[in-house]
């Protein structure tokens, strides 16, 4: 997957490093007019009576000077040590350079000197100063000011310094005293610090790969992490350390690590969170997600949205509208239902006119469809699903609805019902025939004459 080109990352000074602050002490002679003290701090050592630090020893040691007539600039200049290995620490930053140090006079019969402290570059330049002050009978530090745009704060800059202490009287003057002097560095190390970071968007709710190919500089270790976008929080699931390009493979939770709109973000950060003073770098040949997605059912082809019914009485059917496993993360908002073209419901737990039959749940819709009574027939049912990624997909179904067993059963109840109402017509029919027949018999008998009857009516025997 990846080619000749990549891309190198270099780390940065996350400007927290470690400060140091170092006093570079007189540790030598350059030009020293002073007369100096008789107390030994007499040529060719005198450096070694000021080089105490902070706090001073007052005047144990000194090194000193007094004018004899009229003096200009007198000067003192020590040699200083050199910056130490700390400033040379590649990406130090130098945040003050301060000369100093702490003088007084002796009172006397003579004018009160007046002194100034001078940071020289090796060439004798004047890069900083101290103001010309009158002295006081008590020890005072006096610290020089901003540096010359001349002199920029290097290493070699810095080693190349010296300290001069200039003494200028109008006149003879008292003793000057300095007891200890010194330049101190204020300087901070670099943090070397790096975090890549990477940003996918449109990816699907589905199956996503992730591959890589890096290396770390020698002495580097990087984190590869991945946004939880539920958890609002990065998760490690890999480092890369080695200077060879090496492929890195990680699948990704589908419910979390891909958002609702489709985004993924995963970094890289190095993992020398403190005091990392060696500049590294991180390679990336590539870095690409591949996605394995179900066919079918809606735009793309992303997923398939499946449409169930049964039916549930003469006139309705209970359809569900899902989508898979597979689809992690997403979850189904809004749902319209047609049957054979026609608009019949809406599920959608935000609006008022979503059908009262609606059952919700993450990954399907289920509702009852009044689709009328048929006797035999399958509906055409489509589904319009919205999900709350945005993306909206169409789902078919069929509704079988089947009363014909149910008309069978009632045609032949009605068809009995008239044949025994028929049966019982004609039974009656018959019983009345039967009753009138009889009336008729017994009608005609009444009527007949018997012998009695014809004897009294002359008809006797002879």
């Amino acid at each position: 997957m990846g080619d000749s080109s990549t891309c190198v990352y270099t780390e940065g000074d996350a400007g927290d490093g470690e400060t140091h602050t170092l006093y570079l002490a007189p540790n030598g002679e350059s030009t020293w007019a002073w007369t100096g003290a008789d107390v030994g701090c007499l040529a060719p050592n005198r450096d070694d009576c000021i080089d105490e630090g902070i706090p001073h020893d007052t005047d144990t040691t000194y090194d000193a000077h007094t004018c004899p007539a009229i003096c200009t600039a007198v000067k003192a200049l020590p040699t200083l040590t050199d910056c130490p290995a700390a400033c040379a620490v590649a990406g130090t930053t130098f945040a003050n350079v301060v000369g100093w140090a702490y003088a007084r006079f002796v009172a006397g019969v003579g004018v009160d000197p007046t002194f100034v402290v001078v940071v020289e570059s090796a060439g004798g330049a004047a890069c900083a100063n101290s103001v010309a002050t009158v002295l006081t009978t008590s020890y005072v530090n006096y610290t020089t000011g901003a540096f010359d745009v001349g002199c920029p704060w290097t290493d070699s800059n810095i080693d190349g310094y010296n300290l001069a202490l200039q003494i200028t009287a109008a006149a003879a003057s008292d003793p000057t005293r300095a007891t200890v002097a010194g330049l101190t560095v204020d300087l901070r190390h670099p943090n070397w610090r790096d975090t890549v970071t990477y940003d996918w968007v449109s990816i699907k709710k589905a199956r996503g790969v992730l591959d890589f190919r890096a290396a770390a500089s020698a002495g580097e270790t990087y984190s590869f992490d991945v946004y939880d976008w539920d958890a609002a929080a990065y998760n490690t699931r890999d480092t890369v350390s080695g200077a060879s390009l090496t492929d890195y493979t990680y699948i990704l939770v589908t419910t979390s690590e891909i958002s609702s709109d489709g985004s993924v973000r995963i970094r890289w950060v190095d993992q020398n969170q403190v005091a990392d003073e060696v500049q590294g770098t991180l390679t990336l040949d590539y870095a690409a997600i591949s996605q394995t997605t179900e066919d079918g059912g809606g735009t793309g082809g992303d997923l398939p949205l499946r449409v169930d019914c049964i039916q549930r009485s003469l006139t309705a059917a209970q359809c569900t509208a899902s989508f898979p496993g597979l689809a992690e993360g997403i979850r189904l908002e809004r749902t319209m239902w047609y049957a054979d073209g026609r608009f019949l419901a809406v599920c959608d737990a935000g609006s008022a006119h979503s059908s009262s039959t609606c059952v919700f749940a993450r990954s399907a819709h289920q509702l009852v469809l009044d689709i009328g009574f048929r006797v035999q027939a399958a509906i055409n049912v489509t589904v319009s699903a919205t999900f709350d990624n945005g993306q909206t997909l169409l789902g078919w179904g069929r509704a079988s609805m089947d009363n014909l067993p149910l008309v069978a059963t009632l045609a032949f109840a009605v068809g009995a019902a008239v044949l025994l109402l028929l049966l019982h017509r004609y039974a009656k029919r018959a019983r009345r025939g039967d009753a009138r027949r009889a009336k008729a018999e017994r009608r005609k008998a009444a009527l007949a004459p018997d012998w009695r009857t014809r004897l009294w009516q002359g008809g006797g025997r002879g």
